[in-house]
């Protein structure tokens, strides 16, 4: 049976998809097509959250743990990309992939091949931009810590890194803002578990939501409010950067699964 969260997500999806189907009749009104203000406005949301339906039209048609993980990992890039904290990126990575090895070198592709590879990339930021990389197997993450570097990556070409047989995919890496608690709303309400007759009748459960990534938890186990309190925000520290890390790593996949796809 499926549990709250899924029916939730599924729920939250569903509504997406409802409004791509609206956003898909806008796009055809003559009045829309004539205005490109919001042709652009429309035209953008829609792109946004056309991978979400993808993913949902994959699940309704096999459901199974894997098109439901691919599900959640496109609601949760959704969720960061919309959120005005996430939209200044401490830089971007590119996931480079080379498809055909064996055209680039006999035997495979080897490691000064990927430094130069590398250098190639290199030479379109400044030399003070920090820079790492990494490589599995066929894949290469390179990692360019400038604000500027996303857009810069997204708008490279393989043709001019000048390498027969190479993909690229780029993804931002989120700037993540330290956690505050100025952007927690607190509620509390009657705990209705167990406890006695006390957390029926005083207000000792708490909700806690961060507000910039809409992650909640809620702590209703202690007798006292203020030991609810304290174990939510603890907990509610670690939800958000799981969240962070989880659509991180949602967007480094996605780049592997566009190169994969070429």
């Amino acid at each position: 049976m499926e549990n709250d969260e899924t029916l939730s997500l599924l729920t939250a999806a569903a509504e997406l998809r409802s409004e791509y189907d609206k956003l898909s009749a806008l796009l055809l009104l003559p009045e829309i097509c004539s205005d490109g203000r919001l042709l652009s406005h429309y035209g953008r949301r829609q792109r946004e959250i056309a991978p979400v339906v993808a993913a949902l039209a994959a699940y309704e048609g096999d459901p199974t743990d894997l098109t439901f993980d691919a599900l959640r990992r496109e609601m949760l890039i959704l969720s960061v990309s919309s959120s005005e904290t996430s939209r200044a990126y401490a830089g971007a990575g590119a996931c480079v992939r080379i498809r055909d090895a064996h055209i680039i070198r006999d035997g495979g592709v080897t490691y000064d091949f990927w430094l130069d590879v590398v250098d190639r990339m290199r030479g379109a930021f400044p030399e003070s931009c920090p820079c790492t990389f990494d490589v599995y197997g066929e894949y290469m993450l390179v990692n360019f810590y400038d604000a500027k570097a996303y857009d810069l990556l997204c708008a490279m070409k393989p043709e001019l890194l000048g390498v027969e047989g190479l993909r690229l995919a780029a993804y931002p890496i989120l700037d993540v803002p330290p956690f505050s608690e100025a952007d927690v709303r607190t509620d509390v309400f009657l705990n209705g578990g167990k406890g006695g007759q006390n957390v029926n009748k005083v207000e000792t459960a708490v909700r806690m939501t961060h507000l910039p990534t809409g992650v909640t938890v809620t702590c209703r186990d202690e007798r006292s409010q203020l030991q609810n309190k304290k174990r939510a925000l603890k907990l509610l520290r670690e939800r958000v950067r799981a969240y962070y890390e989880e659509a991180q790593e949602a967007l480094v996949s996605r780049a592997k699964s566009t190169n994969e796809g070429r």
